[in-house]
């Protein structure tokens, strides 16, 4: 059963790519270079984690995946590979090793990520054959971006697990078709679609041919896809409720993109209808996907219909967020449709989980960005109900004025920010901070604290705080604007490690990446951890780094 889950705090969300030292690393051969800054910086970062003991390991451990993520990111494997080994986390080392062969695959470097599968723990009952094949998929994606389709056709052949097998295929068919072999094409899209029936899973099956359906029509193989869909309505007879709702608000939603209405519209009709058989606690979920997938797919009307099919129930709280996340998705997709009044009306009928009506009107605010509309952005940004994230969206505006060479409209727009600090004290008493985009030291205060709620409400206050610090940091690099001292003395009462993070990050990547490594190196102490007051400081110092680096890497793309 597939069911949306919002999950908070994922500590394994990062993407490795490297290899080294401990074990049986290989030479770097044909590795792209790697910046000697970053390499030096996450060094640094990764030094002082381990200069940690033990009675740390319950963030350090986490720490040092997370630089070695970064440094897989930049190419530096063999020091990727010697971080994340040195985790003490013993499932998230793991994880981290599997992407890493992942990376190293789609680098370019097959056999060494095949030598990194070997170091995983027994213990955890990783697939080996499974995890190769995952592997051999990133190495299909490097030789087919190489143009070895030849070598790709060989490598899928080598696929052991019958669940990747259709994925393979569907790369090299994928690859043939815009290469403008078409009988080749044809070849391997049908082979990836009876590969499909091999497949245990009906919900596995339902997708492999969905994912054929969806290739066919990247490539512009409409005819082909239609008879992809309709082999696809007789091939899977659904046990689970979910499954089979689920794969015809999926099917309806590619008869759509095929241009094929009456059946885009009785699928998703026969979507709504399959809902009702799906358990009780999931039905709203249903709705919400259908609701969602009717916009996207260009249904406005139809989709508010669905939505609102979602009643208010006082005892039920759940079924408010389902519709509202719907309504949210609805004015998004209206915008894009341009009908932004129909999509702020849309908006606005959210009314009890106010996010997302936060999160479609900031949106609104980046197309319009985009689209050079800048008074309408302003208005926009305006109507968001949460401080911070109206304040974060008010700065973009400014910045935007200032990369355009308008100083004086940036200033007067970046001076109608009112935040106030929230209710949790300061390390040292002072008076409640008021957000200054011309003083360093406002920019990264939580003026929303939620600290008298749910771990939760602390984590979304963090995350907006850190949103807020970036725009700040960004409109006064966009500004030139030079500060009254250093950053490293203005933001060293930060005690919140998103904050530190996304100020030197934003620094590093919208302004001087050696004067953002060199407040980096000074914020905080390079210490290790005696105390709670210490901890922060050796973690200022820490994600300070970790985020100059992140910044160098988002200015040359990486």
């Amino acid at each position: 059963m597939r069911i949306r889950l919002a999950v908070i705090g994922l500590l394994l969300s990062w993407t490795f790519a490297g290899c080294t030292a401990s074990g049986p690393a290989r030479p770097n051969s044909g590795a792209r270079p790697v910046d000697p800054t970053v390499h030096a910086v996450l060094q640094e970062a990764s030094e002082l984690v381990l200069k940690q003991d033990a009675r740390q390991h319950y963030w350090s451990d986490r720490v040092l995946l997370y630089i070695g993520a970064e440094q897989s990111r930049a190419g530096d494997f063999d020091a990727a590979l010697r971080t994340i080994r040195a985790s003490n986390y013993a499932y998230g080392r793991d994880a981290g090793l599997v992407s890493f062969a992942e990376a190293l695959a789609a680098d370019g470097m097959y056999e060494r990520a095949l030598d990194s599968l070997r170091l995983l723990r027994s213990e955890n009952a990783w697939r080996q054959g499974y995890l190769e094949d995952r592997v051999r998929l990133r190495w299909i994606d490097y030789l087919i971006a190489h143009g070895e389709f030849g070598r790709a056709g060989k490598a899928v052949e080598q696929l052991k697990s019958e669940e990747n097998r259709p994925a393979g295929l569907r790369k090299l068919a994928v690859a043939y078709a815009r290469s403008g072999d078409a009988a080749r094409a044809e070849e391997q899209f049908a082979r990836a679609a009876d590969s499909t029936a091999n497949l245990k899973d009906e919900m596995d099956r339902a997708q492999a041919l969905l994912e054929v359906a969806d290739a066919e029509l990247t490539v512009g193989r409409v005819d082909a896809a239609k008879s992809t869909i309709r082999q696809l309505a007789g091939a899977v007879e659904f046990k689970d409720p979910w499954a089979r709702v689920a794969t015809l608000w999926e099917t309806a939603a590619l008869a759509a993109r095929a241009n094929d209405e009456q059946a885009a519209r009785r699928l998703f009709h026969g979507a709504v209808e399959a809902q009702k058989s799906v358990n009780a606690i999931n039905q709203t979920n249903a709705l919400e996907q259908i609701a969602t997938a009717q916009a996207k797919a260009g249904y406005i009307d139809d989709a508010l219909n669905t939505a609102w099919m979602i009643k208010h129930d006082k005892n039920e709280f759940a079924r408010d967020a389902d519709r509202e996340a719907a309504l949210c998705a609805i004015a998004v997709a209206q915008f894009i449709a341009n009908d932004p009044e129909g999509a702020v009306r849309t908006a606005l009928s959210i009314e009890y989980f106010v996010q997302y009506r936060d999160e479609a009107l900031d949106n609104f605010v980046t197309c319009q960005i985009a689209e050079r509309k800048l008074k309408a952005a302003l208005a926009t940004a305006q109507l968001i109900g949460n401080p911070s994230t109206k304040a974060t969206a008010i700065l973009k505006v400014a910045t935007a004025h200032a990369d355009s060479g308008d100083r004086e409209t940036a200033a007067a727009v970046a001076s109608r920010i009112e935040l106030t600090e929230g209710s949790f004290p300061r390390p040292t008493p002072t008076e409640k901070e008021h957000f200054d985009y011309r003083v360093p030291r406002s920019w990264g205060v939580r003026y929303k604290d939620g600290l008298a709620g749910t771990m939760l409400s602390i984590q979304i206050a963090s995350r907006d705080a850190a949103k807020v610090a970036a725009a700040a940091m960004s409109l006064s690099q966009a500004l030139g604007q030079r500060p009254d001292r250093s950053y490293a003395i203005s933001f060293d009462e930060i005690c919140t490690e998103e904050v530190t993070q996304a100020l030197a990050r934003a620094h590093a990547a919208k302004g001087d990446p050696a004067e953002a490594v060199a407040w980096a190196r000074r914020i905080g102490s390079s210490g290790t951890v005696n105390s709670d007051e210490n901890c922060w400081a050796v973690q200022r110092r820490i994600y300070a780094l970790i985020g100059a680096a992140e910044g160098i890497l988002d200015r040359t793309g990486e």
